[in-house]
Formats: structure tokens, C-alpha cells, sequence
């Protein structure tokens, strides 16, 4: 089911707050302020709320087994990056779709496996601060027995940012599973990684601390055993409005 929080204090010299440890949920999330601050350990997140392992016609599905005896591997499905490859093929999961310079879409999800994840807008007019520990993320959903989600996409902007050593800002793609069935005996694969999503950073005309944990890599296949691979990356952009290069 989808779900939406829209947020909007923009207003001059008011300062949008999540405590510590607080926590914001959504499939898709949009935030206005003048100034915003995430405390120690808050999070704002669309993780594993993107499109579902169910939505086959939705983009970067990622396909079923190819029924076989010995191997029946799923995709990982696509966002930013491509699904991990399985048995067979499967157009949808090695295909990307979204825009690394407006990210707005979501992760594709696996079949009967992980959801992708949602999509997070941050729009901050003055100072954005993000304290030790704090998270910005919509990563794909893992799956202990079939493919991860895809990652989805975060999209921030701030005229000014401090943002702390180890705050986090992410859309990776879900880990993979793996099972068995019988066939002549036990057999064993693994299922994809799902692909990673779509991260964009723009920032204004100050820039204090800058050294937050991104990260849009591609979900990992499901333990050693053989059948489906890893998801690939997907895209990160930072770049700088008005007087700021970068």
C-alpha cells in the first residue's frame, strides 16, 4: 500500500527537529524547512516501501525462477543500477530507469522476494545538520530466500549543510537469499542482489562538515551457493546551486 509524509515548516529562523532516535516511515516522503536537524541515531527512511515483489508490471521487476530440475535462481530487480542475473532472462531487471538528476522513482521489487525502496525529497532553504549516526535512506528490502529490492532514491537539497563523520545517506540495493528443493537429491542456489538506487545532493553556498557515509551499491547474491549474482550500483550525483562548485 502506499503511503505519503509531507512535511513543510519553511518558514525564516524555525528549525524542523527529529530527536534522538526518532524515526519518520514512508514509501514516499517530502520535506520542507528553513532549517531541519536529525539528532543522534534519527532517521527518516522509505526502506523496503518501494514497488513489491508482486507489481511484475511496475519498472525493474525482478523475474521469477526458471523452473529446472537442479537451479531455480530469481533476478534481482533494477532501479539506478541492474538486478543480479539468474537462470534465463529477464528484461525488466536488466534494464534502469529513474533520472540520477531529479531522482523521484522507486526500487523495483523481486519476485516473491524483497521490496525496492521508496523515495525521500529534502528541500532545506538555509541549514540542513544531520548528527552522529543519523540516516536518510531508502534501500531495498532483503530476502532470506529469494532476490533483495532494489534501492530507491534520495534527493537533497540545502543551502547549507553540516553533516556529521558517520550520519548516512543511502539507497542500496536489498541482499538475496538463497533455498533448495528436491530433485535427485538436495539442490541448492542462491537468488540475486537487487540494483542500487539513485542518490542526489545539491548544496548551496556554505558547507561546514562533509563527511556522512552515501552509498548506492547493488545488493549482495544470497550466500556461496551458485545460481544468481550480485545487483549492481546504481548513481550518486553531488553537485553544487548558485555560488557553491563542487
Amino acid at each position: 500500500a502506499s503511503d505519503t509524509i509531507h512535511i513543510a515548516s519553511p518558514l525564516e529562523n524555525l528549525t524542523l527537529s527529529l530527536a534522538m532516535s526518532a524515526n519518520i516511515k514512508a514509501q514516499s516522503i517530502q520535506i520542507n524547512a528553513y532549517n531541519m536537524t536529525l539528532g543522534q541515531g534519527a532517521i527518516i527512511e522509505a526502506d523496503g516501501r518501494g514497488h513489491p515483489g508482486s507489481a511484475s508490471s511496475e519498472p525493474g521487476f525482478g523475474c521469477g525462477e526458471l523452473t529446472t530440475g537442479y537451479n531455480r535462481a530469481r533476478f534481482g530487480p533494477s532501479h539506478g543500477g541492474k538486478g543480479g542475473t539468474a537462470q534465463g532472462t529477464c528484461a525488466s531487471s536488466q534494464s534502469t530507469h529513474g533520472d540520477k538528476n531529479a531522482p523521484t522513482t522507486m526500487g523495483g521489487g523481486a519476485s516473491g522476494g524483497g521490496d525496492g525502496g521508496g523515495a525521500i525529497r529534502v528541500k532545506v532553504s538555509n541549514l540542513l545538520t544531520m548528527e552522529s549516526s543519523s540516516r536518510i535512506s531508502a534501500n531495498g528490502a532483503n530476502h532470506g530466500q529469494w532476490a533483495g529490492g532494489a534501492g530507491g532514491s534520495v534527493w537533497i537539497t540545502a543551502e547549507n549543510a553540516n553533516l556529521a563523520t558517520n550520519a548516512k545517506i543511502t539507497a542500496i540495493g536489498g541482499n538475496g537469499g538463497y533455498t533448495s528443493h528436491y530433485h535427485s537429491g538436495t539442490r541448492y542456489y542462491n537468488s540475486a542482489g537487487g540494483g542500487g538506487g539513485r542518490v542526489l545532493i545539491e548544496l548551496g553556498s556554505w558547507v561546514g562538515a562533509f563527511a556522512p557515509v552515501i552509498s548506492v551499491s547493488g545488493g549482495n547474491k544470497g550466500s556461496s551457493h551458485s545460481g544468481a549474482n550480485d545487483g549492481d550500483g546504481g548513481s550518486f550525483v553531488l553537485r553544487g546551486t548558485g555560488a557553491q562548485t563542487l
